[in-house]
């Protein structure tokens, strides 16, 4: 099997949308001998999508057959000892391909059993991808914050199946109730309750396709402040190919600024004399001054 630019990929690792080149050899190695009637046939994988009017043949004599649908059933005339025939069609890798594809061809001769070829094999990966966003670019105590999730199978990726995506919130935040929503759509109460377990979310999507994309939003409360400088979420994304390899997304991170790490609120307070002269204090910096007057008893 061989790609666009005429380099060998059996085994090796194709994309949504490649076009592909299968070639099948048949040789006559008996001496002295001239094979008649040789019949050969190839079940081309259903994810692949044959292109009928690339079929061709290195061989002069005639053939008759052709493709119908994914089948291609060809017969030769005859086979002259030492000599080969070749046949070359194209395939395009559709979105339905994921995992390890694989094809045998078989010849035979009349009334005898058919020889196998060798098994050839092209490799199609999903490509997940999650990212996570959210919609205040500081955190303050009290506010409720929107999140946004994409959950996609890129457009070159095989089919992601049992694609699901996960997001446990931190301490310092508290889902709202009845404000998530898929694709624009509010869950149902009982979809929610079955896609959230206190603070955490896992979604399933079942099946993705190339190109496939989902936009996952919900609220939080920020109900209090790290110490930290930050609030930190992270969201993954993994499922499988059609053969049950694992595949992950790369986590995505959201980080919330604290405003101020240390302290909501400062303080001080000073001390005057009676004629408000010299002065002592303690305490915080930044916050609005006490003034008292000095008294005696």
């Amino acid at each position: 099997m061989q790609n666009e630019a005429g380099q060998d990929i059996d085994a090796k690792y194709a994309a949504v949308g490649d076009r592909l080149q299968y070639e099948i050899e048949v040789e006559n190695l008996t001496s002295g001998t001239k094979l008649r009637d040789l019949h050969i046939k190839d079940q081309v994988p259903s994810v692949f999508q044959v292109l009928p009017h690339t079929l061709e043949t290195s061989e002069s004599s005639a053939y008759t057959g052709g493709f119908d649908q994914q089948t291609l059933a060809l017969d030769l005339a005859e086979l002259k000892a030492g000599k080969s025939a070749i046949i070359r069609f194209d395939v395009v890798v559709t979105s339905e391909a994921s995992g390890i594809v694989k094809n045998k061809a078989t010849v035979n001769l009349s009334g005898e059993k058919p020889i196998f070829s060798n098994e050839v094999s092209t490799i199609v990966e999903p490509h997940p991808y999650v990212k996570k966003t959210v919609s205040h670019d500081q955190a303050v105590l009290g506010e409720i914050v929107e999140y946004t999730l994409v959950v996609k199978n890129d457009e070159a990726g095989g089919k992601w199946f049992e694609a699901h995506v996960e997001d446990t919130l931190p301490k310092e935040l508290m889902y709202l109730k009845g404000t998530t929503k898929i694709d624009g759509e509010l869950l149902e109460p009982q979809e929610e309750e079955k896609d959230w377990t206190d603070n955490r979310l896992r979604i399933n999507f079942s099946a993705l396709t190339a190109g496939e994309t989902h936009e996952i939003k919900f609220k939080a409360k920020i109900s209090e402040i790290p110490k930290q400088q930050k609030i930190q979420n992270i969201a993954t994304s993994s499922g499988e190919d059609n053969d049950g390899r694992s595949v992950s997304a790369k986590e995505s991170i959201s980080e919330l600024p604290v405003v101020n790490p240390n302290h909501a609120v400062t303080i001080q307070k000073q001390v005057l004399n009676e004629k408000k002269k010299g002065y002592s204090s303690t305490g915080g910096t930044g916050g609005r001054a006490d003034l008292l007057p000095a008294y005696r008893e």
